[in-house]
Order: structure tokens, then sequence, then C-alpha cells
């Protein structure tokens, strides 16, 4: 049996915010409620560990960061990014490879690329999933 891709149309983001502080920043993304087997599920994307020069925002406006996959070939000296996805009672994995930042006005927004591994933790038949989401970033208090 072969496994096949999530259908990340469920996973709409809603606006993220940016924590902690330059080098060890956190990204967490709130999704949209949406309906899994039958449950109402509320959960987020969370990236915590990010090698970012700031968390403000409108500082990392125009900029690219790429990261190395969470994976064997990851070591202290390669950033990656400690993401992850809770449904279905288990954290799975989120790898992203890229953080794309973009001023949209006086908004700035982020897009990322990466993929849910949701065979790591072995989601009912779903294989690793590559995603592209775009979501605003909340203005700091």
């Amino acid at each position: 049996m072969s496994l096949k891709l999530f259908p990340v149309e469920l996973l709409q983001p809603c606006a993220a915010s940016l924590s902690g502080e330059a080098g060890n920043a956190n990204l967490t993304v709130p999704l949209q409620p949406f309906e899994w087997e039958g449950q109402r599920v509320e959960t987020e994307i969370r990236l915590d560990g990010i090698d970012l020069p700031s968390v403000n925002a409108a500082d990392l406006a125009g900029r690219v960061f790429h990261f190395q996959l969470n994976d064997e070939r990851a070591t202290l000296d390669t950033p990656y990014i400690d993401g992850s996805l809770y449904l279905d009672s288990v954290h799975h994995p989120v790898d992203i490879t890229v953080l794309s930042f973009a001023a949209d006005g006086a908004a700035v927004t982020v897009e990322m690329r990466g993929v849910y591994c949701f065979a790591y933790e072995g989601l009912a038949g779903y294989d690793d999933t590559p995603f592209v989401l775009t979501v605003p970033i909340e203005a700091a208090e």
C-alpha cells in the first residue's frame, strides 16, 4: 500500500507571531479549525530555535533564510528549525527549508517552505507532504 499526501488545504494559517530573541526565535502559526476523522481540530505549527538576526518582523522584510532539514545531516553548526504540528494525538515534525519575509504595505508576511513529516510518527497512511504557506506576522505589542 502506498502512502498518500496529506490534504494541505485543511491547514489554513491565521496570523503568525514571532517571539524570542535574535539567534533563538520562535514562530507560531495558529491554524483555522478543521475537521479530521470526525473531530474538530484546533492546532498550530510551532517553530522553535530559529537562527534569525532579529525578532522584529520589519527588520526581516526583504530577507530570505535557508535552513538544513532536521535530519541526520543536521549539526549544531548547520542551522535547522525545530518544528512540529500536533495532530491525531501526536507532535509531527515540520521541516522548514526556507523562510522568506516580505513587506506588504505596513505589514510583513513570511513565506514558509517545508515538509510536514507525517511518516515519522505514522499518520494513518499519509506520507511526508511538502508545503508552502504565506502568513502575515502580527505586530508585536
